[in-house]
C-alpha cells in the first residue's frame, strides 16, 4: 500500500498518540509554543540585519549581499523545509521513524552538497553575474557570503525532522525552548563574525549557520529521551517501513511546493535588478520579506497543529473554528501594522534602513499585506491534504502560484513605471492568492 492510498484519516477510528480532547484551549496550548519558534525564526533575519547596521559602515551593500546569498541558499536549501510536516504526519513508530529519518538525511545532505557546489566562485557568478547581473560589488559580496551556508541545509533538514516527531508526541513546548535559544545565537554571531574579521553580507550568513546549528544541537538531545519512549515500540496501525519511492511520492509534490514558492524571492532579486530604483529596491527587500515571513509564521505554525489534530477523531469542527478566528484576527493585524506609523518607523529604527528606503519599504509593505493572511488560509488547505496524504493537488497550485508570480513580476516590475519593490509584492500577493482560489475549488469539487 502506497502512501497516496493509505487509509484516510476521515474514517481512521485509531488516533496516533493518545491526546486529551480538542478544544480551542487545547489547540492554543500546542500552537503558541510553535508560533513562537516560526515567529523567532522569521524574525532571525530582521535581528540580524540590525546588528549588522551596528558593526558595518554603510549597511546598503551588506544587506543587499546578504540577502541575496540568503535567497540562494534557501532555494537550494527548499526540499528540507516540509520535513517538520511529513514526519508529524508518517512518524508513528519505529518503523517508520527509521525509514523517514534515512530519507531525511539523504536529501539533506544533497541540498548541503549543493550549496557548497554553488558556493565555488566560478559557479556561483553563474548566479551573480548572468543570472541577477549585479553590480560588481554586490556580486562579490554573495560569493563571499555563500561557503558559510554550507551546513545550514543538512542542520535545518535534521533540526525540523525531530521537531516533526516532538510535535507528533504532544511536545510542542520543547520545539519552542530550543528556540529561543536560537535567538540568542543569531545576534551573537554578528558580533563574533566581526571580531574575527569577517566582513560584509559573510557576517549576516555566519550568524545565520551558527545560530540555526545551535537550534539542531539543542532539538537532537531534547528529542532522544521522547523518540525513545514515543516510538520505540511496534504496533501502531500506521506504523511501516516506508520505501525511498513511497516517501517521494508522498513528499514530492509537498516539497515542490516549497521549491517553487522560495524560487520566487531568488526571481525576485533578479527581477528588482532590472527594475526602477534597483539598489534601493534590493536594500529593502530584505526586510520587507523578513517581516511578511514574520508574520507568516502564524500560518507555518498553524499548518503542524492542524496535522497534528487533524487525525484525531472528531475533531475537525474544533480545528477548522480555530483556523477562522485566526484568520480575522491576522487581517486586523496586518492592516494596523500596514497602514500606522509602526510600520516606518520598523523599517527606519530597527531594520536600519535610511529615510528613503524605509518609505520604500514601508509603502512595499503596504502593497503587500494580504500575502501572509493568503498564506494563513494556503495552509489550512494544505494540512487537509497532507493529513490525507493526497498530495498532488499541491503541486498544481503551486505551478499556478508561480506562474501567476512570474506573469506579475514582468508587467509590474519591468513595464509598470514605480519602483520595483511594488511590483514584486504585488506579484507575490498575485501569486499566493491564485493558488488559494485553485485549492479551494479542488476541495469544493
Amino acid at each position: 500500500m502506497s502512501a497516496d492510498t493509505a487509509p484516510s484519516p476521515k474514517t481512521d477510528t485509531v488516533p496516533s498518540l493518545t491526546r486529551p480532547s480538542v478544544t480551542q484551549g487545547r489547540l492554543v496550548k500546542d500552537w503558541v509554543p510553535l508560533w513562537i519558534t516560526w515567529m523567532i525564526m522569521t524574525a532571525e533575519n530582521t535581528v540580524i540585519l540590525a546588528c549588522m547596521a551596528m558593526v558595518v559602515p554603510d549597511p546598503i551593500v551588506p544587506f543587499a549581499s546578504f540577502g541575496i546569498a540568503f535567497a540562494l541558499a534557501l532555494f537550494f536549501e527548499s526540499p528540507v523545509v516540509m520535513f517538520m510536516t511529513a514526519s508529524n504526519r508518517l512518524v508513528r513508530g519505529p518503523n517508520s521513524y527509521a525509514s523517514t529519518l534515512r530519507f531525511a538525511i539523504i536529501v539533506s545532505l544533497g541540498c548541503s552538497v549543493v550549496v557548497a557546489i554553488a558556493s565555488i566562485p566560478a559557479v556561483g557568478r553563474v548566479f551573480t553575474d548572468d543570472l541577477l547581473n549585479l553590480r560588481e560589488d554586490i556580486a562579490l559580496g554573495v560569493i563571499e557570503a555563500l561557503p558559510f551556508m554550507i551546513a545550514w541545509p543538512f542542520a535545518v533538514g535534521v533540526r525540523r525532522f525531530l521537531q516533526g516527531c516532538l510535535i507528533r508526541a504532544g511536545k510542542t513546548h520543547l520545539v519552542g525552548y530550543a528556540s529561543i535559544g536560537r535567538m540568542t545565537f543569531a545576534p551573537i554571531g554578528v558580533f563574533v563574525a566581526s571580531y574575527f574579521g569577517i566582513e560584509g553580507g559573510a557576517i549576516g550568513t555566519f550568524a545565520l549557520s551558527a545560530s540555526t546549528a545551535a537550534e539542531c544541537i539543542a532539538v537532537i538531545i531534547m528529542a532522544r529521551p521522547i523518540i525513545r519512549r514515543q516510538f520505540s515500540t511496534p504496533g501502531h496501525p500506521e506504523d511501516r517501513r516506508y520505501s525511498f519511492r513511497e516517501i517521494l511520492q508522498f513528499y514530492g509534490p509537498l516539497t515542490t511546493t516549497v521549491l517553487l514558492t522560495l524560487s520566487a524571492a531568488t526571481l525576485i532579486s533578479a527581477f528588482l535588478a532590472h527594475g526602477l530604483l534597483p539598489i534601493a529596491s534590493l536594500a529593502a527587500f530584505p526586510p520587507v520579506y523578513a517581516i511578511s515571513l514574520f508574520f507568516r509564521s502564524a500560518s507555518m505554525s498553524q499548518q503542524e497543529i492542524y496535522v497534528m489534530h487533524l487525525t484525531d477523531p472528531g475533531s475537525r469542527g474544533q480545528v477548522h473554528l480555530f483556523h477562522k478566528v485566526s484568520r480575522a484576527v491576522m487581517l486586523v493585524i496586518l492592516l494596523a501594522f500596514a497602514l500606522s506609523p509602526a510600520s516606518s518607523w520598523f523599517f527606519a529604527e530597527v531594520s536600519g534602513l535610511n529615510r528613503t528606503e524605509a518609505e520604500l519599504a514601508s509603502l512595499g509593505f503596504a502593497i503587500g499585506c494580504l500575502y501572509p493572511w493568503f498564506a494563513l488560509l494556503f495552509s489550512w488547505q494544505r494540512a487537509l491534504l497532507v493529513t490525507e496524504k493526497k498530495t498532488g493537488p499541491l503541486l498544481i497550485a503551486t505551478v499556478i502560484e508561480f506562474a501567476v508570480t512570474i506573469a506579475a513580476l514582468i508587467v509590474f516590475v519591468l513595464l509598470v513605471p514605480w519602483p520595483g519593490l511594488y511590483g514584486a509584492m504585488v506579484a507575490l500577493v498575485a501569486g499566493h492568492a491564485a493558488a488559494t482560489v485553485y485549492l479551494m475549488r479542488v476541495q469544493r469539487s
